[in-house]
């Protein structure tokens, strides 16, 4: 099944910031935009694998 989380990113002077509010531990920082969502991708997907993994419900993400 596959699911769209929202991804907040914001630009610091010199570096990228992303992050999944709805999962959490997915903050990343990257040097350009691109590797900023390639990370936080990766990232999501993995905290989402470890979320099952361990049992525990999968978030859905929010439909709005």
């Amino acid at each position: 099944m596959k699911r769209a989380y929202p991804v907040v990113v914001e630009r610091g002077p010199t570096l990228y910031g992303a992050h999944s509010p709805e999962v959490p531990g997915t903050f990343v920082v990257a040097p350009t935009l691109p590797e900023a969502r390639r990370r936080v991708r990766t990232v999501i997907a993995r905290c989402l694998r470890l979320i099952g993994d361990m049992g525990d419900e999968i978030p859905e993400p929010d439909p709005e």
